[in-house]
């Protein structure tokens, strides 16, 4: 008695699989990026308006890595962000907070750690996966 394994097609079913992974976790990564552009845009002081427009975000795929990145385009986002000063500025008042912080100080900050701790925004990845 003999059994024979076709390893080739077996290759090609791994390679399918893994390519349909990194696709599920990119759109994952892409979501939760949303979802944090959004939130810390909420949260960004407005004056002008010019802050809050800024905004982008962008994911890259680098072999087994997947960055996702939240960015501020105008001089003044840092010393926006890092403003210790008890006063959160102009435009703070009239915006209401969300479940990640209040506006001023650490618009970016703030939401990111707590969706780093909520378990939604960790599972999307986990339902992206499934789904394929």
């Amino acid at each position: 008695m003999g059994t024979t394994v076709d390893t080739k097609a077996f290759a090609r079913s791994l390679k399918s699989c893994t390519r349909k992974f990194k696709s599920r976790a990119v759109s994952a990564q892409k979501t939760n990026m949303n979802i944090l552009e959004k939130e810390s845009q909420a949260l960004s002081p407005f004056k002008t308006g010019e802050l809050e427009g800024s905004v982008s975000s962008t994911v890259k795929q680098s072999g087994s890595s997947i960055e996702g990145t939240v960015t501020f385009d105008v001089a003044h986002a840092a010393i926006r962000h890092n403003d210790l000063g008890s006063n959160p500025g102009p435009g703070t008042r009239s915006k209401s907070s969300t479940i990640y912080g209040t506006p001023g100080p650490n618009y970016l900050q703030n939401p990111a750690r707590g969706l780093g701790k909520d378990k939604t925004f960790h599972k999307n990845i986990e339902k992206e996966v499934k789904r394929s």
